[in-house]
């Protein structure tokens, strides 16, 4: 006979045994032990779980996808430690693949009949007209580096697609909003405790990507002189996650969370992204203005309270000296040689469409402009060297499609959760001139944003129709006015 303390413990493990084995995996490679066994396996091991979870849950498969985004990049570390260097690593697959799946069950679903893969609802097209203005840019590419053009093809399409399934999923939106938001506050607070650990201490295997991979960017492998990227491999992707998650905080707070956001918020200083600041000082006015007075008091109390306990406890004379000064550049931007450095490249992306209207194609790059800013610190560069004029306007044209979405969903979501979701994508979509926000893991956050933001607009669109529904007062602001019985629990179901 099953004990009722039995009970529970059996559908914890139930409910989160794809996090358990990528935890039994990463203890075992950060013990040395079957490194390169389980290298080779861990894509199938991914693709395996994700093709499972897509097939019972979408929203489980969601968080999953988010889980691997995060994780992957340390388990690739600890495995060129003890399996010797590889480059490219066939374990960053995994989230690619795991991504990939969201692909099949679109083209079946437009095989079967074009309306479920293309939901009656005004919004829909800005996967398409991206897609388009990324294709224009394949061809010249595959002509000119088939390896590099077929990688971004993956890094700008892969994001598209995921959003686009997230987009038809209409009856699961709340799961998937409540599920990504759990997924977020919980790998936030990973993410923040070991940035913590590597800004203080880092990890041989650290040591030993940073000195293989031969990044300048990142500070220097001695402890208080890492530029904090954590589970991640760079501080801009690590940044962008940790400002999602602190926007859902702040939009929710709770005093058992105040830890885990404290150590992300530290954790989001030390990747001194300053673009990330910004994109959450601009995602938290959203959070702010949307709530009532007395969420408003609650929301800075406890983000107070956040600030007093972790400051005292966790910063050290280096970090604050550190966050001090890369503080102080924001206020000097005549003579800050970064801000200099992005205003010439884009000038020089500029006058190399003018030369160039078909652009140098996908994964190329113009010598010229990379001496000031790389194809990874600007959107709007790195769409004009790559995809042409013609692709960056199609290109474009969505990209402000997904802005109004985004906007209307902050306006009329129906959940705490999934108003928070849209300010993170509008505090990143100001950062777009600063960083290549629409491609890569922080494109499939932002473009999954967009995705739920189809799908709670049809979701509204389909109560408002239903006879049962036509009183509900669905155009409010309903942060403020939703009843607490139609607000989804933050737990994943």
């Amino acid at each position: 006979m099953t004990s009722r303390a039995g009970r529970p413990r059996r559908r914890v493990i139930a409910r989160h045994w794809p996090l358990l084995v990528l935890a039994v995996i990463i203890a075992v490679l950060a013990n040395g032990r079957f490194a390169g066994p389980l290298r080779l396996a861990y894509p199938m091991i991914a693709l395996a779980i994700g093709a499972y979870l897509e097939r019972r849950s979408t929203a489980r498969y969601v968080s999953f996808v988010i889980w691997l985004w995060f994780l992957s990049p340390l388990v690739r570390r600890l495995a060129d430690l003890h399996a010797g260097w590889q480059d490219p690593s066939v374990v960053l697959l995994a989230p690619y693949l795991v991504t990939a799946l969201a692909v099949p069950p679109l083209l079946h679903g437009f095989l079967r009949d074009r309306r479920s893969a293309l939901p009656p609802v005004a919004g829909v097209g800005i996967f398409a007209l991206a897609a388009l203005g990324v294709a224009v840019g394949i061809p010249t590419g595959m002509l000119g580096s088939p390896s590099t053009a077929a990688l971004e093809t993956m890094n700008w399409f892969l994001p598209l697609c995921f959003g686009w399934y997230i987009a038809t999923r209409v009856d699961d939106v709340h799961r998937i909003e409540a599920a990504v938001a759990t997924t977020f506050v919980n790998a936030a607070t990973v993410a923040g405790l070991y940035g913590l650990y590597q800004f203080t201490r880092p990890p041989l295997w650290d040591i030993n990507w940073m000195q293989r991979s031969g990044m300048t960017t990142i500070g220097s492998p001695e402890p208080f002189a890492v530029r904090v990227f954590s589970t991640m491999h760079s501080p801009g992707i690590v940044s962008a996650f940790l400002v999602i998650a602190l926007v859902l905080w702040l939009a929710r707070p709770r005093l058992t969370g105040v830890f885990g956001a404290g150590v992300a918020g530290i954790t989001l200083l030390l990747s001194q992204v300053r673009s990330a600041w910004l994109g959450l000082i601009v995602a938290a006015l959203f959070v702010f203005a949307s709530l009532s007075a007395a969420q408003r008091v609650r929301m800075a109390t406890l983000a107070l309270i956040a600030v007093v306990l972790a400051g005292p406890l966790m910063f050290t004379p280096q970090m604050r000296e550190l966050v001090a000064t890369r503080v102080a550049t924001m206020e000097r931007l005549d003579d800050d040689e970064s801000a200099v450095a992005r205003w010439t490249g884009h000038r020089i992306a500029l006058e190399f469409v003018a030369e160039r209207p078909l652009g140098a194609g996908i994964g190329q790059t113009d010598a010229h402009m990379e001496q000031y800013i790389s194809m990874r610190d600007s959107v709007i560069a790195s769409t004009l060297v790559q995809f042409g004029l013609v692709g960056t306007v199609l290109y474009f044209v969505a990209v402000a499609g997904m802005l109004r979405l985004l906007w209307i969903y902050y306006r009329r979501a129906a959940s705490i959760q999934g108003a928070a979701l849209a300010s993170a994508g509008l505090g990143l979509l100001a950062t777009s001139w600063l960083s290549v926000v629409t491609a890569g893991p922080i494109g499939v956050c932002l473009w999954m944003v967009a995705g739920l933001a189809i799908a709670d607009r049809e979701t509204r669109r389909r109560a408002v129709a239903a006879p049962a529904q036509v009183r509900r007062p669905w155009r409010t602001w309903v942060i403020q006015r939703v009843p607490a019985s139609t607000q989804v629990n933050w737990g994943v179901r």
